[in-house]
């Protein structure tokens, strides 16, 4: 069975702490993910800001026209995360029991990229189609 590392997005650029709100949502959406890590400044996994952590904020920022909220405030400080190792089947065990969608890949303490639902769902669809039935 595959890991992590044949199918993780190694191409991701994280967030920081200090980052404003309304910078990090367009991030986030121009990522195409439904969040993204927050690293400290040695790419250590600080945290993680999900679409689901920016919106009851952007209401508020929209409302009073307050873009002075920033990352740090919002974000998980202690996500969840995994590493190349992993396997396709525990981080999908992972996934169908936990709340998030993204995982970071974390390796030496870094951040080195994410896996996503759509990842893990596509990598079982191709592991589903090579199945050889003996029924």
């Amino acid at each position: 069975m595959k890991t992590v590392k044949e199918v993780f997005r190694r191409n991701v650029s994280p967030l920081t702490a200090d980052v404003q709100l309304h910078e990090a949502v367009d991030r986030i959406l121009e990522s195409g993910l439904t969040g993204l890590p927050v690293v400290n400044d040695k790419g250590e996994l600080a945290g993680f800001l999900s679409e689901h952590d920016c919106i009851p904020h952007m209401i508020t920022g929209t409302y009073h026209c307050d873009s002075r909220t920033h990352v740090s405030e919002l974000m998980h400080k202690d996500p969840l995360f995994v590493t190349p190792e992993t396997s396709l089947i525990d981080i999908a065990q992972m996934m169908a029991v936990n709340k998030p969608k993204v995982y970071p890949v974390i390796e030496d303490h870094r951040f080195i990229g994410v896996i996503s639902r759509r990842d893990i769902l596509s990598a079982l669809s191709e592991e589903m189609k090579t199945c050889v039935s003996y029924a």
